[in-house]
């Protein structure tokens, strides 16, 4: 079962983030197509309704094949990646968000087959469903951790990580992953079919491993979990979290767990 704080954190992004999908930005969806100051000139933005923020919502204009997302665009902040803004973009190589962003909506790079490397900066607090699935040629995936950026931050900011349902699904190509310090859970399938994925790093802070969120990963060899072989154990795991491997070694601060 969840720890308390963390039913309310997905409660409270859902609501945050639905509400500001259908209306924030609503009344300015035109596409604002021209060049921003920082990132990659032709990207498409929208305007929020209170005119004090843009959010991404497509290649635009762009033609350069790396691809990076500004953290401000007209002097004002970037703070979210659209619903779908990237879907099935097959001209895309490499992707890296400025710190400054907050979220990537579900879906908003799916099936960019050419996506080799991604850099998600510590601001994102929100990966929404399916935003990477079926990024094939995903190779290189860095989640900036708190613990490695200069400024401070508080100690709630810290907790509010949230990657949801099969983010990374069927990202064959990718070998390794370190998830953030702040990580709460490991969502239901977020990395199911990753069939090169042979080593994850978890924090000692983990709550719960949900259900298949390591399915499929026939290479997964060697799990290196912050905490201790007893807080291992006390972690949620639900079914067939990590079906498919055999022989999987979770490495913790004072021993070793073997999965069979």
């Amino acid at each position: 079962m969840f720890k308390k704080r963390f039913l309310l954190l997905v409660l409270a992004v859902a609501l945050c983030f639905a509400a500001v999908s259908c209306s924030a930005f609503a009344a300015d969806g035109t596409g604002d197509q021209a060049n921003a100051s920082e990132g990659t000139p032709g990207l498409s933005y929208k305007l929020s309704s209170d005119g004090e923020s843009y959010m991404c919502t497509g290649i635009g204009n762009a033609t350069t094949t790396d691809i990076v997302i500004p953290a401000t665009y007209k002097g004002k902040p970037v703070i979210l990646i659209d619903n779908g803004a990237f879907y099935n973009c097959v001209t895309m190589t490499s992707l890296t968000i400025q710190e400054g962003v907050q979220a990537i909506q579900p879906y908003a790079f799916r099936g960019c087959v050419r996506l080799e490397s991604v850099t998600i900066p510590d601001s994102v607090f929100y990966v929404g469903n399916r935003a990477f699935e079926y990024c094939s040629s995903l190779t290189t995936l860095t989640i900036v951790d708190v613990e490695n950026v200069e400024e401070e931050k508080d100690e709630e900011q810290k907790d509010l990580k949230l990657i949801e349902e099969s983010a990374f699904k069927h990202c064959a190509k990718l070998t390794s992953v370190v998830m953030p310090a702040s990580t709460l859970i490991v969502s239901r399938r977020t990395f199911d079919g990753c069939t090169s994925l042979a080593e994850v790093t978890l924090p000692a802070g983990l709550e719960a491993l949900a259900e298949g969120c390591f399915g499929g990963c026939t290479a997964l060899k060697t799990i290196r979990f912050g905490g201790t072989v007893e807080q291992w154990e006390k972690i949620a795991k639900g079914g067939l979290w990590a079906a498919d491997t055999v022989g999987v070694s979770v490495i913790c601060s004072d021993g070793t767990v073997t999965i069979n």
